[in-house]
């Protein structure tokens, strides 16, 4: 229903981050007595607009966040380049 897409959020003590990962479904397995273990990969960021269910899991309306790239990639090459692996 989804296609495969969910968003993974922070709930605090003041409330909900209003800024999400944006997660993609890779692999599920169903284990008996266990329930359902998932792989996801975060493949963006999203914004929190509106809760629409909270039980028995949270459904919320997001809005997916790009970012605007820069004119010069110098300085993000090199801040890139100085992260050690």
């Amino acid at each position: 229903r989804h296609c495969g897409v969910v968003a993974m959020g922070l709930l605090a003590d003041t409330g909900i981050v209003k800024t999400v990962s944006l997660c993609e479904l890779e692999a599920y397995n169903r284990l008996d007595g266990f329930g359902i273990f998932c792989t996801i990969r975060v493949v963006g960021r999203a914004e929190l607009c509106e809760l629409t269910q909270q039980e028995p899991y949270l459904t919320a309306y997001c809005r997916e966040i790009t970012d605007t790239i820069p004119i010069n990639l110098e300085l993000p090459d090199l801040m890139a380049t100085s992260v050690e692996t």
